[in-house]
């Protein structure tokens, strides 16, 4: 999408497992995932925030 629209540019699908359904985005990348799909996995959906593994690991925050 054009600039500015970077909310709505996240994949609707898990980057792990390929499926849609109840994900959660990332707010670094429009990386998103299902929180069972998640090592380890999680028990809520975080509050504020969230970078998922790919950016911790590369460092963004």
């Amino acid at each position: 999408g054009p600039l500015g629209s970077y909310e709505t540019d996240h994949q609707d699908y898990c980057e792990v497992c390929q499926q849609g359904g109840e994900i959660i985005l990332c707010d670094t990348c429009p990386r998103a995932y299902h929180m069972v799909c998640l090592d380890p996995d999680m028990e809520k959906a975080p509050e504020g925030k969230w970078s998922c593994p790919h950016c911790e690991k590369e460092g963004i925050q």
